[in-house]
């Protein structure tokens, strides 16, 4: 399973709006973890990238709830669930799914020792 844009820019933004954006990793970061990896000197922030968990958090929720279709776009999948919470909370599911998912990539990086950032 993927993201597709859509999905994968709302996350970024609410990720952002969350005080998480200064954690999201840049392309060039993978080669600046890996260097540090490789000197020793790896950064607790490297440790932890707030899009990633979002992605598997998404891929997570869709694999629990058996989706069929492995290739498509976790998020969507999760919103075509015609009988998931969000009908009970009255929450839009366009909403819902990606609010559902940032707050757990919050409550992750606060458990590592993270602190979000003013937006």
């Amino acid at each position: 399973m993927v993201i597709c844009s859509r999905h994968w820019d709302r996350l970024r933004q609410l990720v952002c709006e969350r005080g998480l954006g200064h954690l999201i990793h840049e392309p060039h970061d993978e080669f600046e973890e890996f260097a540090a990896e490789l000197c020793g000197r790896r950064s607790p922030l490297f440790a932890f990238d707030p899009m990633t968990a979002a992605r598997e958090l998404a891929i997570g929720f869709a694999a629990e709830i058996q989706s069929a279709n492995r290739d498509g776009c976790a998020v969507c999948e999760l919103i075509g669930v015609p009988d998931g919470p969000r009908l009970h909370l009255g929450i839009a599911s366009e909403a819902y799914w990606p609010a559902v998912i940032v707050s757990y990539v919050v409550s992750q990086a606060i458990e590592r020792g993270l602190t979000p950032r003013a937006a």
